[in-house]
């Protein structure tokens, strides 16, 4: 019993790495105390274990413990057992290369001077060249390779009617160089990047329509006949260079949203015969108002400077209104100026923001800042105002311990500025879905559609009133109408048909005349050496169709709905009859334009099997390639500024094209086999 009291009082040893532990065994009531499992020799608890691998080498003759094998030991590896080589090294050596300096924005300098970054790529497999000018020249080689390959894509999907759209804009650069960024927009909401074209002395309409035309003739494109619309920001000079190349123009709603929130909140003078005699404006200042602005600037959070000028400002505020329940007696350019002056002094106080953040980590855990909005971003204002009121139980505890609480807004302006932020909210929601790359024509119009509901609840105050209208003027003004309902309506037409016979529709509402016009106009532009041998062919299995239709409806129906069915039936069957004839008699016309009647008979064929024809499916898939903002050409100007740096000035015009090029390009066509 004693013999088994004591073997019980070892255990093994566990969670141990080195092997010797497999020899030893624990005392259960000491831990500082072992015993070998060979024998009853005991052993005290060291830091190393040399002397239990002496008592197992010299004792028991396992030699392994005191001399591990290399097995046992990790050794030094080399770097180059951490990559697996690649098979193809010319084209994975051009593409990881293009990956680090266009996608990670590593300048060539640095590759050319990293010992580290060349010992992967020779550990790769990789033949990189080891110099600046060599890795500029790969770079540059690859781009072009990828520019062939894209150029033989895009001939093959116009070859298969496939149209595009063309967003461009201009952009200085900041070593003071113009550069005019262009990008394709097909059906798919896919965005091919062209690249940057460097603009040099003035840049007047022909010029900007030869600098173009040039561009897209490298990509086999034919500006007249392959590009639906260009979308720009409604530059002079671009609305201009549109009318002259006779293709459809949608200026950018991003911006439009952007002047009609400017219009509101920034410009410096509002419209006297517009709003004096609706809101009573009073053109003198009122005497509680200070104009706190000053020279002084202020680095943001981002580091960037922000500066603020009296144009900030309106001129102008507004009285109480009798008729309208105004929540508020100054004007909201006032109640936010106050907001600025609030937000300045604790932002230029280290002592005021230390008690600022104290109150936050006390209140919220976290610190908070308050924000400074920019009149070049309006949506900073927003961000401003929402920071505000979620802060602003705890800047009025901290501006009564100052004593400066008459700096405060008042409930009624606090409740202004929650107005303000719910119609802003919405304006930003609405600007940040049409800048998707998914949105088009018809999505725009929803979302419109949604802005003018949402600011119409706002109506009720000064500030509702002045979004309200000036978002309906500047939005109203740049929308392509007629082509928006022309996709409406191939989209879903009895849908169409059926929105535009309400009443309370806000719309223009165009006639099934009007969009066929639109459609006969437009497929005529951009089809017009189509053959007309598949209309005829698709005509005759929609009559099929329709017939197959009939006889399942006749099984089906019987008493009056069968003869208003067959009736229908019948009047589809004439119009079937018609067509086919006008389609074998210009079958064998490869040449010959589509009439309006076609497109009227081909609606009518819509309409009532809906199926799309083949004439109106390419009108469908051109219209579907139209982007309501040039949101992308942005993208592509703060891709550019990634490279064009502060120390990067004296990159050559190649080498931006290049490197835009890939950055808009190389997550879909990287992996193109060049040997093609």
């Amino acid at each position: 019993m004693m013999g088994d009291k004591q073997k019980d009082e070892w255990i093994v040893a566990k969670n141990k790495r080195a092997e010797v532990w497999q020899h030893l065994l624990i005392n259960k009531r000491n831990e500082k105390l072992l015993k070998c499992k060979h024998c009853d020799t005991t052993f005290k608890l060291h830091q190393t274990t040399t002397s239990y691998n002496y008592h197992m080498e010299h004792k028991h003759n396992l030699l392994p413990l005191l001399q591990p094998t290399s097995q046992n030991v990790p050794q030094s590896m080399p770097i180059s057992s951490f990559f697996q080589k690649h098979e193809n090294k010319t084209i994975s050596s051009a593409y990881v290369l293009a990956k680090l300096t266009a996608l990670d924005r590593i300048p060539f300098a640095t590759l050319a001077n990293s010992d580290e970054i060349k010992k992967g790529w020779r550990a790769q497999g990789l033949k990189i060249p080891l110099t600046e000018k060599g890795m500029r020249d790969l770079v540059v080689k690859y781009a072009q390779e990828m520019r062939e390959h894209i150029k033989s894509e895009l001939w093959s999907n116009i070859q298969k009617s496939e149209r595009y759209s063309l967003s461009l804009d201009e952009w200085t650069s900041k070593g003071n160089r113009r550069y005019m960024a262009l990008n394709l927009h097909d059906k798919n909401s896919n965005v091919i990047g062209l690249g940057l074209i460097r603009v040099i002395d003035s840049l007047p309409a022909t010029k900007a329509i030869k600098i173009v035309n040039k561009k897209l003739r490298e990509y086999n494109i034919d500006s007249s006949k392959h590009i639906v619309a260009i979308i720009t920001d409604g530059a002079s000079v671009m609305k201009c260079m549109a009318r002259l190349m006779g293709i459809n123009h949608q200026i950018c709603h991003s911006h439009g949203i952007h002047l009609a929130v400017v219009d509101v909140l920034y410009k410096k003078k509002y419209d006297k015969d517009t709003y004096k005699e609706k809101f009573r404006i009073n053109t003198t200042t009122p005497e509680n108002y200070t104009d706190e602005n000053n020279s002084n600037s202020e680095s943001d959070e981002n580091g960037q400077e922000e500066q603020e000028s009296d144009t900030d400002l309106g001129q102008y505020f507004i009285e109480e209104i009798a008729d309208i329940e105004v929540p508020f007696k100054p004007q909201f350019i006032n109640i936010i100026q106050k907001i600025r002056k609030i937000v300045k002094m604790f932002r230029k106080s280290p002592l005021k923001n230390d008690l600022l953040q104290k109150a936050c980590q006390d209140k919220f855990s976290k610190e908070l800042k308050l924000m400074l909005d920019s009149p070049t971003r309006w949506n900073s204002l927003l961000h401003m105002l929402k920071r505000f009121l979620e802060l602003k139980d705890v800047v009025k505890t901290i501006l009564q311990e100052l004593s400066l609480v008459n700096m405060y807004p008042t409930s009624t302006e606090i409740n202004a500025i929650t107005e303000t932020v719910e119609s802003l909210d919405v304006i930003e929601a609405s600007t940040l879905a049409l800048g998707r790359r998914d949105s088009n024509l018809t999505k725009a119009g929803c979302i419109f559609d949604f802005l003018h509901d949402k600011l119409k609840q706002h109506i009720s105050t000064p500030i509702g009133v002045l979004f309200y209208e000036s978002m309906q003027k500047r939005v109203n003004e740049r929308r392509l109408l007629k082509l928006e309902k022309l996709l409406e309506y191939l989209e879903a037409p009895h849908l169409y048909l059926e929105k535009n016979t309400q009443t309370d529709n806000i719309h223009t509402i165009y006639t099934q005349h009007e969009l066929a016009e639109s459609a006969t106009e437009l497929h005529n532009r951009l089809f017009d050496n189509d053959t007309c041998i598949e209309i005829a062919e698709e005509h005759e299995g929609a009559r099929n169709m329709i017939e197959h239709e009939g006889a399942k409806d006749h099984e089906c129906e019987t008493g009056s709905s069968k003869k208003q069915r067959m009736s229908s039936a019948d009047e589809l069957q004439e119009l079937l009859h018609q067509r086919s004839q006008l389609a074998s008699s210009s079958s064998a016309v490869s040449s010959s334009k589509t009439t309006l009647l076609d497109i009227k008979r081909q609606m009518n064929i819509f309409e009532h099997t809906n199926v799309r024809p083949t004439t109106l499916a390419k009108v469908y898939n051109a219209l579907l390639s139209v982007p309501p903002t040039s949101v992308e050409v942005e993208r592509s100007f703060s891709a550019a500024g990634l490279f064009v740096s502060q120390l990067r000035t004296s990159l050559k015009d190649e080498t931006i094209d290049s490197l835009c090029f890939l950055r808009a390009n190389l997550s879909k066509y990287g992996h193109f086999d060049s040997t093609q």
